[in-house]
């Protein structure tokens, strides 16, 4: 406005023509422009920048044209050219700003004067003060430009860093239900827990006394002799279950495997209760290295299984002879407890018979045990245990009687640990 003034000032005749008019005109629709540019950029929420580079050349070169067609009518008006470096370092970054800085310059230095040849002292003189000028500009835009990228990628972290916090704080509320569902599960497996063991020392003794106590009420008048000899019966029957009661909280309280390997609780289990029913017992646990690098509570189920399984064989087997077995094969374990007893029940004969051919060994759960009534009257609590223990391991229960009678349980477990689907118990 002022560049307009003075030259309007300095020529009045431009008023009798169309010159003063053009320059009015072309002042007014070149400060529009800029103020188009950058009134928009500034009223924008989310300012880009740089913009669209179709976009702002578009703009430059309007501005670019219009400060041409000023300096033709009047070369006073070259310093309008100052407007359009201005946009330069406003619209484009490096290293594309050169290119229409440049063109810029050249033309702004061709248009003033400045340059005349052969160049004299004053010619060099003005030409460096032009680019000490536009180097401290360029050196200030730069500096303005990369404190916007700086602000700008400042904004960017902040704004991954709360959306990463989001999504902590729902992954923390995800595994704050997950450990409580967890916790509701490991509850539930302990109760299922516990009912076994109260069935398999408290059930079984409980249903041995209340049968042993009818019989004496019977005997008490006709043969005190043998009433005599079924209390005594009774007594070592309760003991033996009050012995069963404190072991299993002694287990309860501090478990076996803290206090010995589990390759010799396995061995002493099977030993003393080898020594109390009077078995030849064969054992051959030659897993030392893969058994004590089993989890936790891999290895404690893994003891609940033979457990259980002997205290079925001690219960209903009748056995003279048992073997237990421990192998690994391909990443699996192998148990087998086998014994010379009087073999599985006619039912579960006829079911495996079914399940798996001719006297062939067949799954527990193809068997139709696993949708066998679980109650003590049916004598399949102990099974139906060993087999929810299994499962839980990953793996599956095999039963089969072999030719020279006895029976034959075998276990296919997973040394790791690996996912499986729960199986709801018929009701």
């Amino acid at each position: 406005s002022i560049g307009d003034y003075i030259v309007l000032s300095a020529s009045p005749v431009y008023f009798q023509d169309w010159r003063a008019a053009s320059i009015i005109i072309l002042s007014i629709f070149l400060l529009l422009l800029q103020v188009f540019y950058f009134g928009r950029n500034w009223l924008q929420r989310n300012r880009r920048w740089p913009p669209a580079r179709p976009y702002a050349l578009v703009l430059w070169a309007i501005c670019y044209l219009i400060c041409l067609g000023l300096t033709y009518i009047d070369r006073g008006l070259v310093w309008d050219y100052w407007l359009v470096f201005g946009f330069c370092f406003a619209a484009f970054e490096l290293p594309f700003l050169i290119w229409p800085l440049l063109c810029s310059l050249l033309t702004f230095v061709l248009l003033s004067g400045l340059v005349r040849w052969p160049l004299s002292l004053a010619d060099l003189g003005s030409l460096g003060g032009l680019m000490l000028t536009l180097g401290s500009a360029t050196i200030s835009a730069i500096t303005i430009a990369h404190l916007f990228s700086e602000q700008r990628r400042n904004a960017r972290l902040l704004q991954e860093l709360a959306q990463a916090h989001s999504e902590l704080e729902e992954a923390h509320q995800r595994l704050a239900l997950s450990a409580a569902r967890e916790q509701e599960l490991a509850i539930l497996r302990e109760r299922t827990r516990l009912a076994r063991e109260m069935h398999d020392t408290l059930g079984h003794a409980l249903t041995l006394v209340s049968v042993k106590l009818e019989v004496i009420r019977r005997l008490v008048k006709r043969d005190p002799e043998r009433c005599e000899q079924e209390i005594a019966e009774t007594l070592q029957v309760t003991r033996e279950a009050m012995n069963e009661l404190r072991a299993s909280i002694a287990n309860l309280r501090s478990p076996v495997l803290g206090q010995c390997s589990l390759r010799q609780a396995i061995a002493s289990f099977a030993q003393r209760l080898a020594a109390r029913c009077g078995w030849e017992l064969e054992l051959d646990l030659d897993l030392a290295p893969a058994l004590e690098h089993l989890p936790g509570d891999r290895q404690e189920a893994l003891l609940k299984i033979v457990q259980e399984a002997l205290t079925n064989v001690e219960k209903h087997a009748q056995a003279t002879r048992v073997s237990l077995q421990l192998r690994s094969e391909s990443g699996r374990l192998l148990l087998s407890i086998a014994d010379n007893g009087i073999g599985l029940p006619p039912v579960l004969q006829a079911r495996l018979a079914a399940a798996a051919g001719n006297g062939g060994s067949a799954s527990l759960a193809s068997s139709g045990l696993a949708g066998t009534d679980p109650s003590p009257k049916r004598g399949h609590y102990g099974l139906i245990g060993i087999r929810e223990r299994i499962q839980e391991l990953g793996g599956e229960l095999y039963l089969c009687q072999p030719a020279g009678g006895g029976c034959q349980l075998m276990a296919d477990i997973p040394l790791v640990e690996a996912p499986h689907e729960p199986q709801r118990e018929a009701s």
